[in-house]
């Protein structure tokens, strides 16, 4: 039974732990954060996800939600906490590809598609948690320039 292990370029490898180092290598192709806080991430697998049904599919694209955390943050010697968006490893989508452009095409496709996403549409409340912590991101971010701005006129 032929090893079901891709090389970036489709072709086969004979050898398992030569398709294990080179996993252990960059694989990502794309990696996007989204305004709301989700994130595109596109990566070569190198093991075939089509269960021969088909070409094999080496490579995938897939969503993730963002999870609200709280940080600590300081500023001009105050300490405030704020929510947080890091990337939640629950995924919202899925696409897999054979080859690198077509995983290339795939990135884009899925970074428009969820430029507005469904949820936000849809259940409007359990994303407003999110939004405000991009407002209060925002607006520390902005103080904080503001700070270091006047910190180098005293200077």
């Amino acid at each position: 039974m032929a090893l079901p292990y891709y090389r970036r370029d489709g072709t086969k490898y004979n050898d398992v732990l030569e398709w294990a180092r080179d996993f252990e290598k960059e694989r990502h192709i794309g990696s996007t954060t989204l305004w709301w806080g989700g994130w595109v991430s596109t990566v070569w697998l190198g093991l075939d996800h089509s269960f021969r049904r088909g070409p094999p599919l080496i490579f995938e694209s897939m969503t993730f939600k963002p999870a609200l955390t709280l940080k600590a943050i300081g500023i001009d010697g105050f300490k405030i906490v704020v929510p947080a968006l890091t990337h939640g490893y629950s995924e919202l989508d899925c696409d897999r590809y054979s080859t690198e452009a077509e995983a290339l095409a795939g990135h884009k496709r899925m970074v428009r598609r969820w430029l507005v996403p469904y949820k936000l549409v849809t259940h409007p409340v359990r994303w407003q948690a999110w939004l405000l912590q991009l407002r209060v991101t925002r607006i520390l971010g902005a103080i904080r320039r503001v700070t270091n701005d006047l910190r180098k006129l005293r200077h």
